[in-house]
């Protein structure tokens, strides 16, 4: 019911693409043959790789959902926020450590962030049709309202007073991720109850965002799972 049509480059060949036209057939899923480059306009230059699925849209949740959500939870819950980060690759690969992870939203602002492209979906490989997502229009105002929740927001800095494994991620929290290249706004750094860092080799200077949230997610994962 989620897909609506699988579409094909004319010149791919059937042989590179066999286990999938066979699900495809399988499900009933209308295989359509078209121009690459009308494949290269859909998915807004995306690689593409000569194969597009035609898909329903992602619901969208905005800040009263993600509040209505948060106040549901029967467990401290643990929501990933992004101040800035402008990378679809980034974003993409943050959705699927997120799932992967099982954490209970994303926080995603409306203005200077990427949003859910094409490009990230492809990235994501999936798995930005199964995270809930929430458009904020004001970040800063959306971290003050989970702070009246009983949320922790934690931002992730290079110059943080702990380091994410002294912090306690079993508590109701909010983890917020900087920008490539400025890490946290100043005003989103003073909404913080705190900030960690990452431990690293002296020699290095940071990690890749989607590399960060990745280590911040999986040690939120152990303490609360598997500590």
């Amino acid at each position: 019911e989620y897909i609506l049509g699988l579409y094909i480059a004319r010149d791919e060949s059937e042989s590179r693409l066999q286990d999938l036209l066979q699900l495809a057939k399988k499900n009933s899923i209308t295989i359509e043959r078209v121009k690459s480059s009308v494949l290269s306009n859909w998915t807004k230059q995306a690689v593409h790789q000569g194969v597009v699925v035609k898909a329903k849209s992602i619901p969208t949740l905005d800040a009263s959902d993600l509040f209505g959500h948060a106040k549901k939870l029967n467990k401290p819950g643990f929501y990933l926020a992004f101040d800035g980060v402008s990378d679809v690759h980034n974003l993409g690969a943050c959705i699927r450590s997120s799932v992967a992870t099982g954490i209970d939203g994303i926080i995603l602002p409306t203005h200077k962030n990427a949003s859910i492209t094409p490009a990230v979906r492809k990235v994501a490989a999936g798995t930005a049709e199964l995270a809930n997502i929430y458009s904020v229009n004001n970040l800063s105002q959306t971290l003050n309202r989970m702070k009246k929740l009983d949320y922790w927001i934690i931002g992730a800095a290079m110059n943080g007073d702990q380091t994410i494994y002294n912090n306690d991620w079993t508590q109701p929290t909010v983890l917020v991720m900087g920008s490539e290249g400025e890490g946290l706004r100043n005003l989103t750094e003073k909404v913080c109850d705190n900030c960690c860092s990452i431990p690293m080799a002296e020699s290095m200077e940071s990690l890749n965002v989607s590399v960060a949230t990745a280590v911040c997610l999986y040690e939120q994962l152990r303490q609360r799972n598997f500590a």
